[in-house]
């Protein structure tokens, strides 16, 4: 068949998804209703979640481009020490990421890759750290030169 490499936007109302939902869960399960109500409107508060759940109920499986130990370059920003400048007067600068090495992956969060980066502290000193970021913001790191995990933030 003929691959349209498009997607149609869906809208359900979330009555009819918590009905949907209702009746796959067994009549005798006696909290069935009260578990529906926690699901639908505990994750209406933010629309990814409830199409994250809307998703999973038709098999549908969200797709992360990356892999767990790829590296990235990531533009997420935090605040760091990363000059001179930022570690004399102990004022921090809002910097990207940069180079950063996958660790996990959960593709049902939005921000779905785990990843450690090297962080500048206030004395000079720079140790990896780990924080959750979104996909949108990395990109696959090329470096010709990068022959092991160990090296790659010297």
């Amino acid at each position: 068949m003929y691959k349209f490499k498009k997607s149609i936007p869906v809208e359900i109302s979330a009555d009819a998804f918590a009905i949907q939902l209702l009746e796959v869960i067994s009549p005798n399960f006696e909290n069935r209703e009260a578990l529906v109500e926690a699901i639908v409107g505990t994750s209406m508060n933010k629309e990814h979640n409830i199409k994250q759940i809307y998703n999973a109920f038709y098999g549908i499986t969200p797709k992360v481009p990356f892999a767990i130990n790829e590296f990235v370059n990531c533009r997420s920003k935090v605040y760091m020490y990363v000059s001179e400048k930022s570690r004399t007067s102990r004022d921090s600068e809002y910097v990207e990421i940069g180079k950063a090495l996958i660790k996990d992956i959960n593709p049902y969060r939005t921000d779905a890759l785990c990843i450690e980066y090297d962080f500048h502290d206030s004395n000079g000193n720079i140790r990896r750290e780990t924080r959750w970021v979104e996909p949108e913001y990395c990109s696959l790191y090329s470096e010709p030169n990068v022959l092991t995990h160990e090296d790659i933030f010297d």
